[in-house]
């Protein structure tokens, strides 16, 4: 949008002219104040885009691979300096557990954790910030709470800073702001299939918790990426697909992911709209998400079921974590198989080969066998692979696999990583070891 780089391009020059010598200090401050009132008004524009466009159900989430711990960091460096020039105690507890690599939208989780940090921040004049981040593994979900001992918000007002424009604590309305931050969150937040609590009390400060869904991805996944992400087709006739979820977001992504490879796909926004079409598409896959208006996931495949044409279709269920166990279980016992929000392509893709018994086309990269790919791998270091790599470079097998039996015999904990070389170099498959340490470099 032109007016916000119109002050993108403003903001610069007014710090700038701060510097200059042959102002006074009056003049200085008077530039300073122009300058933080143009961040502030460039701060407001940006969250009522924001708002906007969450509104108008334009803004979507773009998944990739995310740093966990990196991103915590990050956010906590960046929010110190505001604690420390208010002279409060700022701590953050990260759990051991924590996994390194998740998939998830990392502009808006940051956006997620600045906004609840700062929040905190501005309304505690002394006392503590205290950030814990933790991960529930049996519920794939990430928390992430900030507990502060600001002013508090009473229960009847707790509700409302939910709302936008509104800020409230305690008995002081706070004026600076935009009064979208909170509401801007919650509704990232719910984006993610995920829940934002509060619990407050007056006087004793406030704790924030947000539970949200994010799919861990394994060391020898990421490693793996390259070759898993390289199907292209599968193999027998073309099958069809029908998507059943009314978050465009996530329909988007599953057409981007499932049209490329030829599968015929066909999209229904609630479960009432996917019964009237199956009849007429019958498809081989119904991709099922849970929450849904008019009729939900549960309710499409009680009703389905019923009927003995449909006996043949396969269900994934695709959804957020659900945190009630009893309807979790009901749910995943009458679908086929599940993959939680937000969804990783190789589970689906895998989950997909076993529901439908079928087997997938690769792009000419080397086929590491499934005992290899179940197995926990460790990678030596980086001096040993560039070793390796210049020993298949110029066709030296005997180099490698002197290399890979003196690094087993130093430690037998590279056995998985020496034994899937072994498998190339075994047929002087030169491409396919070169192709594999390219994947790990």
């Amino acid at each position: 949008m032109k007016t916000t780089s119109e002050w993108h391009e403003m903001l610069p020059f007014s710090k700038l002219l701060r510097y200059q010598k042959n102002i006074t200090e009056t003049q200085k401050d008077q530039l300073t104040t122009v300058h933080q009132c143009g961040e502030h008004l460039l701060s407001l524009i940006n969250d009522i885009l924001d708002m906007s466009k969450i509104e108008a159900q334009k803004l979507e989430l773009s998944l990739s691979e995310v740093n966990l711990p990196e991103i915590l960091s990050t956010i906590y460096n960046i929010n110190k300096v505001k604690a420390d020039e208010k002279d409060l105690e700022y701590e953050m507890e990260k759990i051991v557990s924590l996994p390194q690599y998740v998939m998830g939208d990392e502009r808006k989780l940051k956006q997620i954790m600045l906004n609840l940090i700062n929040n905190a921040i501005k309304f505690t004049d002394e006392g503590k910030i205290a950030i814990r981040a933790d991960f529930i593994e049996t519920e794939s979900t990430f928390v992430f709470e900030v507990k502060d001992t600001g002013v508090g918000i009473p229960q009847d007002k707790q509700a409302e800073i939910f709302e936008p424009f509104i800020q409230h604590a305690g008995k002081k309305l706070f004026a600076e702001g935009t009064g979208l931050g909170l509401s801007i969150t919650k509704k990232l937040i719910e984006m993610m299939d995920g829940t934002l609590t509060l619990n407050s009390q007056p006087d004793k400060g406030s704790l924030f918790r947000a539970e949200i869904p994010l799919q861990r991805i394994d060391e020898f996944d990421r490693k793996m990426n390259q070759v898993e992400n390289s199907i292209t087709a599968y193999e027998g006739d073309r099958k069809k697909v029908l998507i059943v979820d009314d978050n465009n977001t996530n329909v988007s992504f599953l057409i981007s992911v499932l049209e490329p490879i030829d599968f015929i796909i066909a999209i229904a926004e609630n479960g009432l709209i996917a019964l009237q079409k199956l009849p007429i598409f019958m498809p081989d896959l119904v991709l099922l998400d849970y929450r849904m208006p008019v009729m939900n996931g549960m309710e499409f495949i009680q009703i389905a079921k019923q009927n003995p044409e449909f006996k043949d279709i396969k269900i994934i269920g695709i959804s957020a974590t659900l945190h009630q166990k009893e309807l979790k279980k009901q749910f995943h016992d009458l679908c086929d198989d599940f993959v939680p929000k937000p969804i990783d392509s190789d589970l689906l893709f895998n989950k997909m080969k076993e529901v439908l018994n079928m087997e997938w086309i690769y792009e000419n990269l080397p086929v590491i066998d499934e005992l290899a790919l179940s197995k926990e791998v460790i990678f030596p270091a980086n001096d040993l692979i560039s070793a390796l790599a210049a020993c298949a470079d110029i066709g030296d097998f005997n180099g490698i696999n002197q290399l890979l039996e003196n690094l087993t015999k130093e430690n037998a904990n590279y056995a998985n990583f020496s034994n899937i070389i072994k498998k190339y170099s075994k047929n002087y498959d030169r491409d396919g070891i070169m192709k594999f340490l390219n994947t790990i470099q």
